[in-house]
């Protein structure tokens, strides 16, 4: 498969909101990693930093579902970061070239 190009990504992050909003309370989608960079490589997985609504709580089989379903319309392996849950040491990076997908 071809690298994951940062227009594409965001466009179906886009599309994909509303369904994981009604589903599982998905607030927000932010393309950070390589692919926000613009400098995925075939090998390059994406990464997507995800927030949730204050109401919802995602247990971990949400998580994996929703990964899931960002994998498979992304059509690469796919990180998913929880935005409450960055580690301290990613938080900066991570945060600084994160893209608002949705």
């Amino acid at each position: 498969m071809d690298e994951m190009r940062r227009d594409e990504a965001l466009t179906i992050l886009r599309k994909l909101l509303p369904d994981l909003k009604t589903g599982f309370g998905v607030e927000a989608l932010y393309l950070f990693g390589s692919t926000a960079r613009d400098e995925a490589t075939p090998q390059s997985d994406v990464d997507v930093l995800i927030a949730f609504e204050p109401e919802a709580h995602p247990t971990l089989f949400d998580l994996a579902r929703i990964r899931h379903l960002l994998a498979t319309a992304l059509e690469a392996e796919t990180d998913l970061v929880m935005q409450d849950a960055i580690s301290p040491q990613l938080k900066e990076q991570i945060l600084r070239e994160a893209i608002h997908a949705a």
